[in-house]
């Protein structure tokens, strides 16, 4: 029955654990594209900050290009700070899945541990029978050894 129990214990360890390992992945996920975003924002800017046809530019447009520009900065600031809140949710999500993991390992020990101590249990209990037989000689068998029935 205890077995039974502690068997329950660790379906639902299974459960949860796997429930925290789609959450890591999706929050990988999550970061992957926030990572992705990033780098195209840097780019972009990049690209938007070669020199070019910028000495050729009227003041407003070169006025425009400048406020795009600082735009595209913060945007690139933004999604900076979304990165690192990213990469902060999916260290916690790692965690949690790591300790989920060993929860469920401890308790799959504990089942193993126990597995054991009844197969020691029941190895003692058959060897003190063993000895029991061979301590008492069956009286039976020594009537028919000396002929007697």
């Amino acid at each position: 029955m205890k077995q039974d129990r502690l068997q329950s214990l660790v379906r639902l360890a299974q459960a949860k654990e796997q429930a925290a390992v789609k959450l890591y992945i999706d929050a990988r996920a999550a970061n992957d594209l926030n990572q992705q975003r990033l780098q195209e924002l840097i780019s972009y800017r990049d690209e938007y900050q070669q020199p070019g046809e910028s000495n050729s530019l009227s003041p407003v447009l070169f006025q425009s290009r400048r406020v795009f520009l600082g735009q595209l900065c913060t945007a690139i600031d933004q999604q900076e700070m979304q990165l690192v809140n990213s990469q902060a949710f999916l260290e916690q999500q790692q965690q949690s899945w790591r300790k989920l993991q060993i929860k469920r390992q401890s308790i799959e020990k504990l089942i193993a541990k126990g597995a054991l101590q009844q197969a020691v249990i029941a190895s003692r209990q058959e060897q003190k029978e063993l000895d029991e037989i061979t301590q008492y000689p069956d009286l039976t068998g020594l009537h028919t050894v000396n002929g007697i029935n």
